[in-house]
């Protein structure tokens, strides 16, 4: 399946930087980002577009998934406009809920979500070893 990250920054960086995705089926084909100093880089072989450019690229690249970082005003946009281009799963890494059609499969990823679960596990554990 192909992906792409809408944003650039220290998240969508850190994504494209992640070689396990090949591995599993995936394959980054494009960055998109607004800043002027990361548009026409290269991150991990994988070239960032101008955001603007967004519907032409997905128009000509069968892409499967999209995965959002950008920031959370910016995030209902993008996903309308990643929807109307037919794309059909996308990750959210910001903290907005996305309002997009039923046909859309769409994985919210909070990362405070996974800490209060150690935060528990731990507390257990601790309430265990003292009993």
């Amino acid at each position: 399946m192909k992906i792409a990250i809408i944003g650039a920054g220290n998240m969508g960086t850190a994504l494209a930087l992640h070689s396990n995705f090949e591995k599993r089926g995936f394959k980054l084909v494009g960055i998109f980002d607004n800043n002027p100093d990361v548009i026409g880089t290269d991150i991990n072989g994988t070239k960032v577009f101008n955001i603007s450019t967004l519907e032409s690229f997905l128009k000509n690249n069968r892409v499967d998934i999209a995965i959002l970082t950008t920031p959370k005003n910016a995030v209902q946009e993008i996903a309308e406009r990643l929807v109307s281009c037919g794309i059909k799963g996308i990750l959210n890494f910001s903290y907005a809920e996305l309002k997009v059609p039923k046909d859309v499969a769409v994985e919210n990823i909070h990362i405070s979500d996974p800490m209060m679960t150690l935060s528990y596990k731990i507390k257990e554990a601790r309430e265990n070893n003292f009993s």
